[in-house]
């Protein structure tokens, strides 16, 4: 919702650019990185192909592939060719990636300047130790009420799952609590 809201004011001299972080795969900081450059590049070609291919034809002749470091001053300089419009970054679900690769993948960012970042996240005390820019916070959790829905939701609109649900006396009661349980107000 935020990405299409986003999307929406976009201008065509804007980029907007996004990882979504599932705790079901693990990515690395380099993946993620590499992730919004490529977005970059395919959605603004003519604007970033000549650095993409600038970079790509030097590790190329060398058969290597970008480092991390290289990977953030790629993407510097593709934000810096955006001289007339806004680029923005959105990481969704930053609390999902692998401890490990937090704290690169926040230095990396803080090194993206005059870009805003949007960070979807359970609070992190990595923000303030890593990020090194100012940042506002506020929680969104979810309540009962919206868990329910999205249960009742979900399975009304799954015809196999309707049936087994209606077969079974509470079962969309249990299963509604056994996510709210699980949930935690996340």
């Amino acid at each position: 919702m935020v990405i299409e809201t986003l999307a929406k004011d976009a201008t065509k001299e804007d980029a907007l650019v996004f990882a979504y972080c599932r705790y079901s795969q693990s990515y690395t900081a380099l993946e993620i990185l590499r992730g919004l450059a490529k977005q970059l590049l395919e959605d603004h070609p003519n604007r970033t192909l000549p650095i993409v291919k600038e970079v790509y034809g030097k590790h190329a002749l060398r058969q290597t592939n970008l480092t991390i470091n290289e990977t953030v001053t790629l993407l510097q300089r593709l934000l810096a060719s955006f001289n007339k419009g806004k680029v923005r970054i959105i990481v969704d679900g930053l609390d999902e990636v692998v401890d490990a690769q937090k704290v690169p993948l926040l230095q990396s960012l803080a090194k993206l300047p005059n870009t805003p970042l949007l960070i979807l996240s359970r609070p992190l005390p990595l923000f303030t130790d890593f990020l090194g820019r100012p940042f506002a916070t506020f929680d969104v959790q979810a309540r009962n009420e919206d868990i329910d829905r999205f249960i009742t939701k979900s399975i009304s609109n799954h015809p196999h799952l309707r049936v087994i649900v209606a077969q079974e006396e509470g079962a969309l009661e249990t299963i509604a609590r056994m996510v709210r349980e699980k949930s935690r107000g996340m």
